[in-house]
Formats: structure tokens, sequence, C-alpha cells
């Protein structure tokens, strides 16, 4: 029977540290989902980079980002590993990692998946800055009904 205690005992310690690791897990996610919220709601451009560790071409793509970041500070750049924020991965339809998703005035106005040059990242957020409807309307609309 002690041991029987011990085993009771050792199931309920570990039941506690799982439940309080799957809280804490969701309110971490959902502080991710609050930072972008308030970059969508507070900026009119917001650049997220989705990547994951162990992906070659997320650290192709992440000094990349980091340039966009330093000479456009008229927009905000947050990135977002994904294996850490498992919620927002659903939530903005990520199948491939890195996916890059510009919003402008909180809206999805282009995804770009994969490693891509850093001018096809700079040509929708000039054409955002700009104002340019003639560049805008040339770019393609995804599956998600948004541009590209």
């Amino acid at each position: 029977t002690r041991m029987k205690k011990v085993i009771i005992f050792s199931l309920t310690v570990m039941g506690i540290g799982i439940i309080t690791l799957l809280i804490l897990s969701r309110f971490y996610n959902r502080a991710g989902d609050i930072e972008i919220e308030n970059a969508k709601n507070n900026n009119e451009i917001v650049v997220i980079d989705f990547w994951s560790e162990g992906c070659p071409p997320c650290r192709k793509v992440s000094p990349i980002i980091d340039e966009i970041a330093e000479e456009y500070q008229s927009i905000e750049v947050l990135k977002v590993n994904i294996n850490s924020e498992k919620g927002l991965h659903k939530k903005y339809k990520i199948t491939h990692v890195p996916t890059v998703i510009i919003f402008y005035k909180g809206e999805e106005f282009a995804r770009i998946v994969g490693y891509h040059e850093k001018g096809e990242y700079t040509k929708h957020i000039d054409a955002l800055i700009n104002s340019d409807e003639s560049i805008m309307m040339k770019f393609e609309w995804n599956d998600y009904g948004k541009r590209q």
C-alpha cells in the first residue's frame, strides 16, 4: 500500500505540473497574439516574419527582415517563432516557413512564402508607403483573398 501511495502522489505531482505548463503556454500564446494585434491596430504597416528553428531558409530571411526593420523606421516589424507560439500558425494559416505577412491598416496585404531576395519584400512595403495604387493593383490575389 505504501508503494501505491507513492505512485498516486507522483502521478498527482506530474498532473499538476502538466496542467501548469498548459496554462502557462496558453498565456504565452495569447501574449504573442496580443503583441501582433496591438501592432496591427497601432501601425499602418506591419511586417511579421513567421519562422522556425532548424529552418535554413528562415536563417537566410532573418537578416533581410532585420535590414528592413532598420531601413523602414515608420513600419512595425515582428518575428514569430512558430515553435513557441503554436496557436499563431493556425490563426494566420502558416503552412510553410518562412512566411512573411505584410499588413496594411490591420488587413493582410501580402503573404510571401519561402526565401526571397530583399526586393520581393520591399516592393510591397514601398507601394504601401508611396500609396501607389497602380503598383498595388498589380499584385495578384492569393488563396486567402489577399494580395501577394
